[in-house]
C-alpha cells in the first residue's frame, strides 16, 4: 500500500490561522459537584440527575466564549461550555431540582 501523506484540501485552507484550542475550563463535568455519588444495595452506583439552563449554542467556540464572559458578569451561578456535536452549548448553574432551574431561568 502506498503511504503518502494526504495533502491539504480547499476546506483545510479556509480556516488556516484561525485554529481554536480548547482549554480544560471548556470540559467541566455535567454532574453537579455538590451532589455525591451513592452506592445502592445492588453494588452499582447511582448517577445523580441535575439541571442546567442552556443560554446559548453555536458551532463557533469563539462566539460561545464571548457570550460566556457576558453571562458570567450577569449571573451568580457557574457557567459551563459543553460540546454536543455539532454545537458548543453554554449552560448555567448546578441545580438539583428542576424547579430551582426554572426559578433561576425566570430571573
Amino acid at each position: 500500500m502506498n503511504e503518502k501523506p494526504a495533502g491539504e484540501t480547499f476546506l483545510d485552507t479556509l480556516n488556516r490561522g484561525k485554529e481554536v484550542a480548547l482549554t480544560e475550563k471548556d470540559f467541566n463535568p455535567i454532574v453537579p459537584e455538590t451532589t455525591a455519588v451513592s452506592n445502592d444495595k445492588s453494588g452499582g452506583s447511582e448517577i445523580p440527575n441535575g439541571f442546567r439552563i442552556q443560554c446559548f449554542a453555536s458551532s463557533q467556540i469563539e462566539r460561545v466564549r464571548a457570550e460566556q464572559k457576558i453571562i458570567e458578569s450577569k449571573v451568580r451561578f457557574p457557567v459551563y461550555i459543553v460540546f454536543a456535536a455539532p454545537y458548543y452549548k453554554l449552560l448555567v448553574g448546578d441545580f438539583v431540582k428542576r424547579s430551582d432551574a426554572d426559578a433561576a431561568w425566570q430571573k
